[in-house]
């Protein structure tokens, strides 16, 4: 038998039982961006900061700003680094600019 159970009540669950623990970790940065493809995002350009994000952004046509700067969404940019948030955008063909601090 398996049960999922998400976060902490899931470990002191398991460590209450004395049962075996599976953990699964994901960059939500990686989640962001397949996200974002999913929306239908034409190309990601994935910048290293927020200063670097905007430049690349001036250079293109219509940018859909994607990101974060620990852990806080630029003003200027659209939406933060969410999955929940890209599926949500309407992206289709777009070109986004994409920066994560992590």
């Amino acid at each position: 038998m398996h049960r999922i159970i998400p976060g902490n009540q899931g470990a002191k669950e398991a460590a209450s039982k004395g049962t075996n623990v599976v953990i699964v970790d994901a960059l939500r940065a990686s989640s962001t961006i397949c996200a974002l493809f999913e929306a239908g995002a034409k190309e990601i350009y994935v910048c290293d900061g927020v200063p670097a994000a905007r430049k690349v952004a001036k250079e293109l046509a219509t940018p859909f700003l994607a990101g974060e700067e620990n852990s806080i969404k630029p003003e200027d940019f659209h939406i933060g680094n969410s999955p929940v948030a890209a599926l949500q955008a309407e992206l289709e063909n777009r070109q986004v600019v994409f920066t994560s601090t992590n």
